[in-house]
């Protein structure tokens, strides 16, 4: 369940997904804009000046990407990264 300050990352277009400020406005145009996938089906809220991120990758390498391209816009120390690797086909212990 998405929470009322929440937004897919990928979905840019849904008026119910409010995307106030510019930093997520930024974020969500990136992360929906990428061609992986996994990335644009995050949530994305900010709480405060804190950006949270929710979700599940596949990859560390998709991990990766996600940090290089939301360090153009926003610093590291604000993002609250809940962002699970879990690889399709292994059970999480």
């Amino acid at each position: 369940m998405i929470r009322p300050n929440a937004a897919h990352c990928g979905n840019t277009s849904d008026s119910h997904e409010p995307a106030e400020s510019p930093l997520l406005r930024d974020v969500i145009s990136r992360l929906g804009k990428s061609p992986y996938l996994p990335l644009r089906k995050l949530v994305c809220r900010l709480d405060g000046d804190q950006l949270l991120l929710q979700g599940r990758v596949p990859t560390f390498h998709l991990k990766q990407v996600l940090w290089n391209l939301l360090r153009e816009v926003v610093d590291p120390s604000r993002i609250v990264d809940r962002v699970e690797v879990v690889v399709p086909g292994k059970r999480r212990a």
